[in-house]
């Protein structure tokens, strides 16, 4: 009399009769919740603590609503007052009563079965608090009635043989209303004793209770094999990242499909446990540093910056004569420092800095100067002192200085950022920049350290490091990982830093990777750790490149992000003048650099974890706003294939698996196979038009020999597989840097493009990027080069002797100059080949040169140092180039090579200083008569020179 039950069932179900009839005929309330809330369990639950509801019946899957809405609001004080809980009409997970259980701790679980043909209810099944099983138990009949499993013969199964579960006793209905032929079919005599045939399979365990299978509908024929549905389901649901599953069947085109819908477990709670297992290393800080030393640290180089930039800029104001005001807006400004559009809104950042730092005033949108700052060198004095010094080098305060010193020269683009990062192509101060400085110490032992603890709970580890530049942190994960089993691949942009590192590590792989376009097929799920030390700020969209890293890491796998975060001027006046356009968060407001709370954000987005994040404990190296991010990829254990093979026979597992965030559920609140089934159709269809699309727009083609030979360079520059002859190359991920790799090793393996130009093949492969594109152009044009080469080639050499070290000249058209001084050079045992492109390209491949050094003068100069270019993507050694003469260099010419530069007066050659990444020699010396004996002395000092270095 005390029991009142929420009528959840629809009228229409049987459920609702044990609703109405039983709870009301026993004196019991029967609460009807509002239908105008539908399927809310948000709803029922205020109903539940409203009304003290005592008995919970609904069929599983509500009971599931009702759990997840609990979990999902963090309260455990549940629902004490339900005294039963009744489960019936479909499948029960086994993990529902426990999840049950601990909310409705007062409450005895039952599992009730049978038809609306048999009374509704025949067998019921109390749930064990310790019960564990593949499946909940069916049980055993209920009173007055009786229930049993037999074969086809009508015979009484055996303990553990599967047959159809048939339901005798007073509860049978008379048939089917209006259809005899079904009702004879359904309602059977069997032994004189009138049965009803359910259409569900089951059987007996040994302890006489019956344990349901599904329907026997649901049991389907595949390859020849009789499949339970609900068998595979069941062993679905002993992975502990399922909630629970439906597998669905149908025929197509004569082929039978098993597809399983999957709902998992969710994925937060068990990952915090993952992470916490982690070893992280613990923060030290150095001797010398306190919190305040830091500060007083940031606020001197702050004060120098500003200063110097100030110092740098002052001459607009104050030497404009017609300007009386000395009032400037920041387009004038612009205009006076020639400024580049791209430079904007730094030079904006820049001019609000230097008000907010009391250098500039600001009325409207005019700025002024305030003529109350002096301009001095006291502050970097201090900085390159200690104890200041042993938190950045005094290198590292140059460099700076150096950049805020020349500032109106980068807005205006008239000095290459790179010139003071590697002076001379030398990487020391790179190498104390990026790995000397306090916070760089600190975050780089941290990442090393993290790496090499993750490697100990491994057997092999695959690193990849991204824009590893000049390997600051490389080093300390290298050393780390000593006596760990390990592959490294470092990537860069520039093939530069790729020669240095494996100067120092010849075992490394390396590659080039643009973090701006990763689209390379073949590294998903490829790493265990990926590392990313202070260059994810200079990618166009940090969001997009986080997702596909996320996408290149293995499940457990980590990745480690060193970034600032929030602004740094020492960043404004250097690296951000070499920053891209950006198209994230930061677009359209001169950021540079994101804040703590958005890198967690993104990180999150990308589906990693952020596990941890340092400086953690030391607050000194807080002061630095500079981080170690640890993000870690979830593990899903649900490799749902792989568990099954290990339990069912082949023709059980399903061809495909889908994760959906719930399963569908009909009016009466089964779940809806129908609707899976329809979906399953649905995706098949569309997955087979897009594959008969797709075959219609690219029909695989047999390739022709040179066709191969081009796939194959593509094949393997790109670790990508199977590029058919039409496949449009750029929309598969090539991008320039790629392509330009595949045209070097086209023309030099590929024989029918032998003395063809590499930025031929490049041009071809950008604007028609297909392999018979390709192909085309080297047959249609391969026929011409060869000839013209024949021409070329006919040139003849004086004879050379023995022991002469070579140098090619490039030279477009003979000039006399070369001519008239070969005694000279000869003399002292140096010989001159004398060509243009296609001749010294014949040249060079005859002689197969162990070390190349080439020379060209003033108008060549430019040509022969892109020729030299293509010959070291070709794989040329390419030791040293001699300019003589050369006219200034344009923005479009940059050689990673070492090289002397001869010219008349100073000022002639120190431009090529900005140009010439590597070794740059420079000499004055006029261009006169009489002199080419003491230019053959210089070439040949540095000669032997190189000979002593190689």
């Amino acid at each position: 009399e005390e029991d009142r039950v929420l009528g959840i069932a629809e009228l229409s179900f049987d459920l609702s009769v044990s609703d109405i009839f039983t709870v009301l005929a026993n004196g019991g309330q029967l609460i009807l919740p509002d239908l105008a809330y539908g399927p809310d369990a948000s709803y029922w639950s205020r109903l539940i603590e409203e009304y003290h509801i005592t008995l919970w019946n609904t069929v599983p899957a509500q009971a599931e609503m009702l759990v997840a809405y609990a979990e999902s609001t963090g309260d455990d004080t549940g629902f004490p007052s339900v005294k039963n809980v009744w489960l019936s009409g479909d499948w029960i997970q086994t993990k529902l009563p426990q999840r049950l259980r601990k909310f409705m701790p007062n409450a005895a679980i039952t599992s009730l079965g049978g038809a609306t043909e048999g009374g509704i209810w025949s067998i019921y099944h109390r749930i064990g608090k310790e019960e564990e099983s593949p499946s909940i138990l069916y049980g055993k009949a209920l009173k007055n009635q009786w229930v049993s499993v037999v074969d086809i013969n009508m015979e009484i199964c055996p303990a553990y043989v599967s047959g159809e579960i048939i339901i005798g006793g007073n509860s049978l209905a008379e048939g089917y209303l209006g259809d005899k032929e079904l009702t004879d079919r359904k309602f059977v005599n069997r032994n004189g004793e009138r049965v009803y045939l359910t259409g569900d399979r089951g059987r007996f365990v040994e302890t006489g209770d019956i344990e349901f299978l599904g329907r026997m509908d649901n049991q389907v024929k595949v390859n020849g094999y009789r499949i339970e549905l609900g068998e595979i389901e069941a062993a679905l649901a002993e992975m502990t990242s399922v909630k629970e599953s439906c597998v669905v069947h149908f025929k197509e085109g004569g082929k039978d499909t098993l597809v399983a819908f999957v709902v998992e477990q969710k994925e937060q709670n068990r990952e915090k446990q993952r992470t916490q297992a982690l070893n992280f290393p613990t923060e030290e800080q150095e001797d010398f540093m306190s919190r305040e030393l830091v500060k007083n640290f940031q606020m001197l180089l702050d004060e120098a910056i500003c200063n110097t930039v100030y110092g740098a800029l002052q001459s607009i104001f104050t030497d404009d004569m017609e300007n009386a005001n000395k009032m400037f807006t920041r387009e004038a400004i612009g205009k006076k420092l020639h400024a580049k559009e791209k430079h904007m809104e730094l030079l904006d950042r820049w001019l609000e800095t230097l008000v907010q730092k009391g250098y500039l005033g600001k009325k409207a949108k005019v700025y002024r100067d305030l003529l109350e700052r002096k301009v001095t060198n006291e502050y970097w004095d201090k900085l390159i002192n200690e104890p200041y010094s042993a938190i950045a080098p005094a290198c590292v305060s140059e460099y700076i200085k150096n950049h805020a010193s020349h500032i109106k020269e980068l807005f205006a683009d008239q000095l290459n950022p790179l010139t003071y990062l590697f002076p001379e192509g030398r990487t020391d101060i790179a190498e104390a920049l990026y790995g000397q400085t306090a916070i760089a110490r600190h975050l780089n032992s941290l990442a090393a350290k993290t790496i090499q603890e993750y490697a100990k709970g491994q057997e092999h580890i695959k690193v990849l490091e991204v824009g590893g530049g000049i390997g600051a942190t490389t080093d300390l994960v290298l050393e780390a990982l000593k006596g760990s089993k390990f592959t490294y691949t470092f990537t860069d942009t520039s093939a530069f830093f790729q020669n240095n590192i494996l100067s120092k590590y010849p075992y490394l792989t390396t590659g080039i990777l643009n973090l701006d376009d990763l689209e390379q097929a073949g590294m998903e799920s490829s790493f265990d750790v990926i590392l990313a030390a202070g260059v994810l700020n200079n990618v166009k969209n940090i969001p997009y490149t986080i997702g596909k890293m996320a996408s290149y890491l293995k499940q457990g796998g980590l990745l480690l992000i060193t970034e600032p975060v929030e602004e740094h001027i020492e960043i404004l006046v250097s690296q951000a003048f070499m920053m891209p356009e950006h198209t994230d968060m930061r677009q359209g407001t001169a950021r540079c650099f994101l804040s703590k709370d958005e890198w967690k954000k993104v990180l999150e987005d990308a589906g990693l974890w952020l596990a941890k994040a340092y400086p953690d404990t030391v607050q000194a190296y807080e002061e630095f706003q500079h981080y170690l991010f640890i993000a870690r990829k979830p593990e899903e254990t649900a490799d749902y294939r792989e568990f099954l093979e290990k339990r069912l026979i082949k023709a059980m597992i399903p061809e495909k698996f889908y994760r959906i965030d719930a399963l569908p559920l009909t009016a009466n609140g089964k779940v809806d196979r129908k609707a899976l089934t329809q979906q399953a159709l649905s995706r098949q269809k569309k997955m087979e038009k897009y594959v008969k699309e797709n075959e219609q727009m690219n029909p695989k083609e047999e390739m022709s020999e040179l066709e191969h030979k081009i796939a194959a360079i593509l094949e393997e520059v790109s670790n990508k597989s199977s590029i058919q002859v039409k496949d449009n190359l750029l929309k598969a991920g090539f991008d320039s840097l790629i392509l330009s790799q595949a045209s070097g090793k086209i023309v030099s393996q590929i024989e029918k493009a032998d003395g063809m130009r590499f930025d031929e093949i490049l041009r071809v492969a950008l604007q028609t990027p297909t392999v018979k594109d390709i192909a085309n152009y080297i047959e249609e044009y391969g026929c011409k080069v060869t000839k013209k080469e024949e021409e070329n080639g006919s040139f003849k050499e004086e004879q050379q002797a023995d022991g002469m070290q070579n140098i090619y000249v490039y030279q477009e058209k003979e000039d006399s100059w070369w001519k008239m001084g070969q005694k000279e050079w000869e003399e002292q045992e140096i010989f001159l080949h004398m060509g243009n492109k296609e001749q010294l390209r014949i040249l060079l491949k005859e002689r197969k040169e162990d070390s190349v050094f080439m020379a060209a003068k003033e108008s060549d100069v430019k040509e022969m140092i892109s020729f030299a270019s293509e010959l070291l993507a070709m794989g040329y050694a390419v030791e040293k180039l001699f300019l003589f003469y050369p006219a200034v260099p344009d923005d479009e010419i940059l050689y990673l090579g070492d090289a002397v530069v001869i010219g008349e007066t100073r000022e002639n050659v120190a431009e090529w200083e900005d140009v010439i990444m590597g070794e740059i020699q420079l000499q004055e010396i006029k261009l006169q008569d009489g002199n080419m004996e003491e230019l053959v002395q210089i070439v040949k000092r540095e000669l032997g020179l190189c000979k002593g270095n190689m």
